[in-house]
């Protein structure tokens, strides 16, 4: 695995303070950012992307076709973006996370949206939006469903879950609210799966657009740490 490990900031004033990063927090389970720990497997194609967190839960896949690319986006802060052409995914080795849990990630420009990123397939949790940008949440066989507009290209978003409430969906550092929700919380339990990003682990419900970056906590954090972590965005992407 090539590419700069764990994310710093090496941009810092000598003898400054370290910028915050998602690391700050506890119980980080993966995380990814397009700027670092990218493996190119020949022009911009991505055979790889190394998980920040310390844990090891790089993403990869060893099909040419079923590679994104590596580019940049300048409304994104003319930051590093990973390009998913409606038939490409990265996907991890299984490993096990609880159902309570906080997604949160940045998309660039979008043509038509699918898998952000998903724990097992339809078994456990996923967050995907739908080409007229609904986004759905589903965990651990049990359908919890909100449904919400949201506008389709350049955000920050955020799925918060906690087995004992409803999901909380997030766009742009604002509470979306469901225009519909169905089904009820899941039983407690752990999956061991693969972790897949721009699509399911079987290629369906694929994302046509950019991912800039996709943060995992197996926690559901609280609106002090939600604010952390937009603020982190914002503050990288200016979204």
């Amino acid at each position: 695995m090539t590419g700069r490990s764990r994310a710093r900031d090496r941009s810092r004033p000598s003898g400054g303070s370290p910028p915050w990063t998602p690391a700050r927090l506890s119980s980080l389970a993966f995380w990814y950012r397009a700027d670092l720990g990218i493996t190119l497997s020949g022009g911009s194609s991505v055979s790889a992307w190394a998980d920040q967190s310390g844990n090891g839960r790089h993403v990869t896949q060893g099909t040419g076709a079923a590679q994104p690319t590596l580019t940049t986006n300048a409304t994104l802060g003319g930051r590093s973006v990973l390009s998913f052409d409606g038939g490409d995914r990265l996907v991890s080795s299984a490993f096990d996370l609880s159902n309570t849990l906080s997604l949160f990630f940045v998309l660039g420009s979008v043509t038509s949206r699918g898998m952000i990123a998903e724990h097992g397939l339809g078994t456990h949790w996923y967050a995907y939006s739908t080409g007229n940008a609904a986004v759905f949440f589903l965990s651990h066989n049990t359908t919890q469903s909100p449904v919400t507009t949201w506008a389709q290209a350049n955000q920050q978003g955020a799925v918060i879950y906690d087995r004992s409430a409803a999901p909380v969906i997030r766009g742009n550092r604002a509470v979306l609210t469901p225009t519909a929700t169905s089904g009820s919380p899941p039983v407690a339990g752990n999956v061991n799966a693969a972790l897949a990003i721009g699509a399911r682990t079987d290629g369906s419900l694929p994302h046509n657009g950019q991912i800039a970056e996709v943060i995992g906590y197996n926690r559901a954090v609280d609106a002090a740490e939600i604010a952390l972590v937009e603020a982190y965005l914002l503050r990288r992407y200016g979204v």
